[in-house]
């Protein structure tokens, strides 16, 4: 039987808008203050989203979302 891949793309959306936003950020802080926020940003993207070369990942994506100049 043939595995379904997750589609991760809304949660990988998700986080890059936390990350490029400052007032959810601050809320996020607020919500939650004994968690160091910059640290647990960092590994909510690296550690558990940002997987570039996985195929679960990459299929989340088309060519052109993919590509980054060099």
């Amino acid at each position: 039987m043939p595995q379904t891949i997750p589609n991760r793309k809304p949660q990988i959306i998700e986080i890059l808008q936390l990350l490029a936003s400052e007032e959810p950020q601050l809320a996020y802080e607020r919500d939650v203050p004994h968690v160091d926020i910059t640290s647990e940003l960092l590994c909510m993207w690296f550690d558990d989203q940002y997987h570039p070369d996985d195929a679960f990942f990459v299929s989340c994506f088309t060519a052109d979302e993919l590509a980054y100049p060099l």
